[in-house]
Parts: C-alpha cells; sequence; structure tokens
C-alpha cells in the first residue's frame, strides 16, 4: 500500500505511514482512492474485484489495508482472471461508444391513476409538516381515521393561509428555526417513524429569486431525511414524502401548461432533487415528491397525498397532477426523450461581440466548452474563479511538468526555508502551481482561437465581491450578453452523514453564484443562460442528496427564466460523468461495469455548441448521457412494495466450499509450523460470500464475535470439503441490519464434525450501508 500511494501521489516512501489522514494530511480525494485500489489490484492478483464505493469511509491508509485484507477469498485466482477479462472487455465496448454523445430533452408522461397496496396502518406514526394551507390539517384527519399516530410540525417561518386548526389527536410542535439537535429530540422523543410527509410552504416570487424562507423549508426536509429513520419504519412500507406547488407539472414549461405561472417559488424544486436522490439510497422505502397547483383545494390535496402513500410502484420518484388536465390525465411524471443534439441548425446568435460571463470556466470541463466556443465564433470571456492568478512561477517549480518531480522540488524548497514538509505542506505548496498553469492555458487557448479572455478571481456566492471583480471588465468588453455558470463543489455522504454545512457549501455555489452573475447583468438583454447541471439533478444519485437538490433548482430556474425572456437561449445541461481528469481509468472500468456512459471532452463541448448555437431553443433541460435512473425490474412494471423490515423468507441454510492447497501461489505466504494455513480473512471471506450468495437481495456489512476453534490446516489430513452453515436472527435491528450466525465445520476421518471457525455476520437489505462514488460528477 505505502509502495502504491507513493507512486500515485509522489511522496517519497519514509514520508508516509499508515495512520495517515488520507484527506487532511495527503490530500487523496474519493477519486484518487479509486485510482490507488485499481493499483493495488493490478499488483496483489489474489484480491477479488474490491468494491471502491466502500472506500468513501475509509480515513485512513490502514483502514483501506484492513478493508483489503477483510475482503481477500478464498483463491480462486483464475476466476477473478476471467472477471477482470470480462471487465476489461466492457470497458472497451463503452469505449468504442463515445461519439457522439447521446441527448435527450424533458417531457412530460401522462401517468395511469395509483394502483393501491393494502395495509394496516393501525399504531403506524407519521410525521408531517405543516404548509399553512389547510392541507396538512386535511392530510393528518384523514390518517388519524386510518389508524396513524400523527405528529404535526408547524415551522414558524411559514405564512398561514388557512385558519383550519389540528384535530386535538395531532401532536403539534411549533419550530422556529432549522436547529439539527431540536428537530432530533422532536424524531427520537417517540416511536420509530414509519412515514414523513414534508409540506412546503407556499411563497411566491416575482422573476428569479430564491426566499430565504423557502431555503429554510428545504434544510427542514433536508434534515428530517438524515434523522427520521424511516427505513427502520417496520408496522408499514416506510415513506418520505414531499408536497410542492410549483403548477402540478413539476416545473415543467410546455405550451397549454399551467406552469407557465412565473410567480411559484422555485427553491421548492429542490425538494425533488432530494427524494429523486433518497430513492437511490433507500431501496425499500417509499420516496415521492407530489406536486400541485396553488389552486388546488385543500381537502383535496390530502386525498391524493393519501394515494400517492399507497402507491404499489415505489420505483416512482416524482408526479404532477395538472389540474388544467382532461379529466383523468392529470397525473404525470417528467421523462427524458431521446433527441440529436448536433442534427440541430445553427444560428447567427453568437459572434466575436458576444460576452460571456463564466463561472468555473478557467479549469476542467467548463473550459473545454469555452474553448470550443471561442474557436467557432472568436467571442470574449471574462472568466471567474477562486483562484488567485499570478504568471509568475517560483524558481523551484520552473521546468517541472511530472507531479511527482514537482512534489519532490517543494519538499526541497520546505527543507531549504528550514521547514519540515509534510505531505499537507507540499499540497499547499503545488495546488496552487497547476491552477496557474490551466488558467494560463486556458487564457492562451482562448487567444490561440482568435477569441479574448480576461481572468478575475473572486468567489462567486459574494455578489459584491464578483461585481468588483467584473464591473471594469464589462466596460473593457461590453455588456455581458451570455452566462455560463459551470461552478461547483461537491461533499458526497449518504444522507445520514451529511451536515448543514454540507448543504450550504453545495446550495451556495450554484444558487447564490447564479444570484451573483444574474446581478452584474441586465437579464432582459441576455441572449444566452447556460447553467452546468447534472444528471444528479433529473435522476437523483446516491450519496449527493445536496447535489440533487441545487442542480434541480437550476433545472427549473432554467424554464423559469425561459418564460420571463422568451427570445433568449436557455440551457441547462444535465451533464453524466465527463472523461475528464476526474475519471481515471480504473472510475472507467467501475463505470463501465455500471452500464453509465462518460462524455468524451470533443464530444461534449461540441454537443453544448451545437444547443447553444441553435435556432431553436426547443427545450430548457438537455440530459447528456445514458439513463441512470435506479434499475427496473424486467419482469415486473411495478416493485413489489416491502412492508415490513423483518428479514422473512431468510431460512436456515448450508453451504459446502472445497479448496485444495495445491498449487496455491497465494497460501505459500500464510505457514504455521512449515504447513500452509487458511488465513482468518478467508474464513470470514467464504462466511460472507455464503450468506451473499444465499441471500441474494442483502450485503454483507462486517462481523461480531468472529471465534477461531481448530483452524484450517493442510497437514494432508486436511478435509476436502467444508460446511457453511447460516443461522439467521429472526428479525432484523433498528437499522436494518440482520445477524446470521456462522459456522465453518468439516468431518473428520472418525465421522465426527470438527469445527473451524465461527462469527456474526451483519448483512442488509439492498446494500444501503455504502455510499456511491459517482463522484465523476465533480467535473461539472
Amino acid at each position: 500500500m505505502i509502495e502504491v500511494v507513493a507512486d500515485k501521489t509522489g511522496y517519497p516512501v519514509d514520508m508516509l505511514e499508515l495512520g495517515m489522514d488520507m484527506e487532511a494530511d495527503l490530500g487523496i480525494d474519493s477519486i484518487k482512492r479509486v485510482e490507488i485500489l485499481g493499483a493495488v489490484q493490478e499488483i496483489i492478483t489474489d484480491l477479488p474485484e474490491l468494491n471502491p464505493e466502500d472506500l468513501a469511509e475509509l480515513r485512513t491508509l490502514g483502514e483501506i489495508v484492513s478493508y483489503m485484507q477483510s475482503k481477500v477469498a478464498s483463491p480462486a485466482s483464475t476466476e477473478v482472471s476471467a472477471a477482470a477479462a470480462t471487465f476489461q472487455v466492457a470497458a472497451e465496448t463503452v469505449a468504442a461508444q463515445f461519439e457522439p454523445a447521446p441527448s435527450a430533452t424533458v417531457a412530460i408522461e401522462r401517468l395511469s391513476s395509483v394502483t393501491k397496496i393494502t395495509q394496516d396502518s393501525t399504531g403506524a406514526n407519521a410525521l408531517i409538516v405543516d404548509d399553512g394551507t389547510g392541507a396538512a390539517v386535511a392530510l393528518s384527519s384523514q390518517l388519524t381515521k386510518a389508524g396513524w399516530n400523527v405528529t404535526a410540525l408547524k415551522p414558524t417561518w411559514v405564512k398561514a393561509s388557512s385558519k383550519k386548526a389540528f384535530a386535538k389527536a395531532v401532536k403539534v410542535i411549533e419550530i422556529s428555526d432549522v436547529d439539527e439537535d431540536q428537530i432530533k429530540s422532536i424524531v427520537d422523543n417517540g416511536a420509530q417513524l414509519d412515514a414523513v410527509i414534508y409540506m412546503q410552504g407556499a411563497n411566491t416570487i416575482s422573476g428569479i429569486e430564491y426566499p430565504p424562507a423557502s431555503k429554510q423549508g428545504l434544510m427542514l426536509a433536508f434534515i428530517l431525511a438524515k434523522l427520521s429513520k424511516v427505513t427502520a419504519a417496520a408496522k408499514v412500507r416506510g415513506a418520505f414524502m414531499v408536497v410542492t406547488r410549483q403548477g402540478g407539472t413539476i416545473g415543467f414549461n410546455e405550451s397549454g401548461l399551467n406552469s407557465t405561472d412565473t410567480s411559484a417559488d422555485l427553491v421548492q424544486g429542490g425538494l425533488n432533487g432530494l427524494v429523486k436522490t433518497l430513492s437511490h439510497e433507500w431501496d425499500s422505502v417509499l420516496c415521492r415528491a407530489v406536486d400541485f397547483s396553488a389552486k388546488l383545494a385543500a381537502d383535496k390535496v390530502a386525498t391524493l397525498v393519501s394515494d400517492e402513500l399507497l402507491d404499489a410502484n415505489i420505483e416512482l420518484s416524482e408526479v404532477g397532477y395538472d389540474t388544467s388536465s382532461p379529466e383523468g390525465k392529470g397525473r404525470l411524471t417528467l421523462v427524458g426523450v431521446a433527441t440529436d443534439s448536433y442534427a440541430l441548425t445553427a444560428g447567427n446568435s453568437i459572434d466575436a461581440n458576444s460576452v460571456f460571463l463564466v463561472s468555473g470556466g478557467a479549469k476542467g470541463v467548463t473550459a473545454h466548452c469555452v474553448i470550443r466556443i471561442a474557436q467557432e465564433h472568436k467571442s470574449k470571456f471574462i472568466l471567474l474563479g477562486r483562484s488567485v492568478f499570478s504568471s509568475d512561477e517560483p524558481s523551484w517549480a520552473s521546468g517541472i511538468n511530472d507531479e511527482a518531480a514537482l512534489k519532490k522540488a517543494a519538499m526541497q524548497a520546505l527543507i531549504a526555508a528550514g521547514d519540515k514538509p509534510t505531505p499537507v505542506k507540499v499540497m499547499q505548496f503545488i495546488k496552487p502551481i497547476f491552477a496557474n498553469r490551466e488558467i494560463s492555458q486556458t487564457l492562451n487557448a482562448i487567444k490561440a482561437a482568435g477569441g479574448q479572455a480576461e481572468y478575475v478571481a473572486s468567489d462567486v456566492t459574494d455578489a459584491l465581491s464578483v461585481q468588483a471583480a467584473v464591473n471594469p471588465l464589462i466596460e473593457k468588453f461590453g455588456q455581458v450578453t451570455g452566462i455560463i455558470h459551470g461552478a461547483g463543489v461537491l461533499a458526497d455522504k449518504f444522507i445520514e452523514q451529511k451536515t448543514l454545512k454540507d448543504f450550504e457549501a453545495v446550495y451556495s455555489t450554484k444558487i447564490d453564484g447564479l444570484l451573483s452573475m444574474l446581478a452584474v447583468t441586465k437579464q432582459s438583454e441576455l441572449k444566452h443562460l447556460v447553467l452546468f447541471s447534472s444528471a444528479a439533478g433529473f435522476y437523483g444519485n446516491p450519496g449527493q442528496s445536496d447535489y440533487s437538490i441545487a442542480n434541480d433548482i437550476l433545472n427549473k430556474t432554467a424554464y423559469r427564466f425561459k418564460a420571463l425572456h422568451p427570445k433568449a437561449q436557455v440551457l441547462s445541461f444535465n451533464w453524466g460523468p465527463w472523461d475528464g481528469g476526474m475519471v481515471t481509468p480504473e472510475l472507467k472500468r467501475m463505470f463501465a461495469a455500471r452500464g453509465v456512459y462518460i462524455i468524451p471532452l470533443d464530444a461534449g463541448a461540441q454537443l453544448l455548441l451545437s444547443e447553444l448555437s441553435a435556432t431553436d431553443n426547443r427545450c430548457p433541460q438537455i440530459l447528456v448521457g445514458n439513463d441512470l435512473s435506479k434499475d427496473q425490474d424486467e419482469d415486473a412494471s411495478v416493485k413489489k412494495p416491502q412492508v415490513s423490515r423483518y428479514p422473512t423468507g431468510l431460512a436456515t441454510v448450508k453451504v459446502t466450499k472445497n479448496l485444495q492447497a495445491t498449487n496455491n501461489v497465494f497460501l505459500e505466504d500464510h505457514t504455521f509450523n512449515g504447513n500452509k494455513v487458511l488465513p482468518t480473512v478467508c474464513a470470514i471471506a467464504w462466511m460472507s460470500d455464503g450468506a451473499t450468495s444465499v441471500y441474494s437481495d442483502y450485503q454483507y456489512i462486517g462481523f461480531e464475535d468472529y471465534q477461531l476453534f481448530k483452524g484450517v490446516i493442510f497437514d494432508g489430513s486436511e478435509a476436502s470439503d467444508y460446511t457453511i452453515d447460516l443461522v439467521p436472527a429472526e428479525q432484523s435491528d433498528e437499522q436494518g441490519i440482520v445477524r446470521v450466525k456462522v459456522t465453518i465445520s468439516s468431518i473428520n476421518d472418525a465421522g465426527k464434525p470438527v469445527f473451524h471457525y465461527g462469527a456474526t455476520l451483519l448483512i442488509v437489505k439492498g446494500g444501503i450501508a455504502s455510499v456511491k462514488l459517482n463522484k465523476a460528477f465533480a467535473a461539472i
């Protein structure tokens, strides 16, 4: 491990220790971890295909080593080699399909009415957030009649438009702020929650704005998702629902639909992104966003929400009710419809006099797109970034391009200055070098293409800072005619590990950043608005709830801006992962195995140019890449509801394992008194493989109470067959974890059983315990 890390990072071996924190001490992010994993697998061929997603949980080099040791399975090296060969073929197949990049526009799909499940909700517990319209009161009444125990949260920042009061049977709690400790005490101060129904307070807006009260409500929903533990619902099927008032068409604008109302709150669109991500992270929970017109009566809203709560199809994550539609056809959702972005007819709306204000545009894929525009139209660009740019480099870095060599030079510079080099200090030295070089390369490329560009350092979330930085360049280049908002940050974690600080960092860069850019322009004169959204905004993506929230708000903003300024070319690109610096060969193989399309840099830049230059702005939301929604059951149109967390159907079973030590290189390194022995990690691997092969819907996440009895010693008297007995517990715990008692035994020559190992395995339904590592979206 130390050798691989030294090779991949450029730090000398003697500087590295297993106890070092990968991010804080070494600057190794999730992408670099996958690269390290791939390199280790190439060296240690006995390692099985490890799950790179699990690495997001690990902090130190030592933890990665322990993780790998725990995953070492029986030495079926030929099987591993075959799997690796299949993996490579899959990667090559995807690579052959890189040109051109697939794209889709968004459209309405009409749905049939709800097919309800039957469940006894007597004694089930629901938490409802009051939206002030009376709909929460009506809904609580319907639920209590069905046997639910209902608690209602009343945010004081929500303006009530209804005088209806909750019934005495409903426990009402007033909150004045989004305080995580207070909300945790509310959630933990009663019985297990089976359903959370968040109803967004109605806020009207004018133009493009994001009311603080709406954001406060969004944060409340975010924290409720974190703390509610509806995945452990036992009395009924768990549910997390949100109710919005975006016009009944989920914020989508289409001729003849009522969502052309430009006063509906844009921030609530982020609730759809939250729910779509939860639907990936919580396989057994109904995660649903339901949208209505603000004019729909409270009682009708309550009835429709009650119906959606019992929908048999838990794969559907967002639904709208369009009251302007003919009777019986009002239920709808949004889908992607394949298009050919490269076949669009080009217009003359961009030329050498066009001035684009670009955030995040001096580096990464945004820069690649800007350079392509410059090549075609010779336009002018004001590039915004956080990095302080200087064309001068310190002498110790001059002429050194290799990262490892640059790190060594930085260490020598630190020593010469009388400082002790550490990985953190080295990274602080070289990061500005790389940033300056990339900015310089972008500026030179735009100039070489015939365009003009200036770079200014500014925090895009700070409107005053942006104004001070950009106004002098507007005087130089002329009024801004187009915005390209490409800035973004990530804080990837499952919702249970998220913090409001994570939320704020991700949200402010996308949302406050856009406001800062709009503030230095005359919106009515903008000819082009390009928003770098993400596939996570349309599909949701595990670990990216806050990112999905922010990007779905951008999607709704694109429709709104187009409605307000019909002549502008407005595009919100929902990018999948790009084939940029963030996507390493290891990540490519991982994406290939999952069927995830990777956007080639040139193809993606050309697609953006084609859409931006087109005469017809047929849809403000463009999906780029393949469908990243959840896998569907091929044999059923809807997913069967799971109404209990009890692991019914997990039977006591026996699994037979055969292992021969002959010619096994792996065991040559594990001997005792001259005899080969089966390592503990192999025994654990036998157990976990046995459990997950039998209980195929469950994922192994750890073990307890490990016991070594006689072990397995290859001294000539060992058995050829071993029995793995698996006895599952009668029910799961509150986190949904099932404990399986496992023993490994064999029969000796006298016909008596010999016990070798024992442990209690921890397995969980649907793999909810690991964080997905689709962090290649960081490129956008």
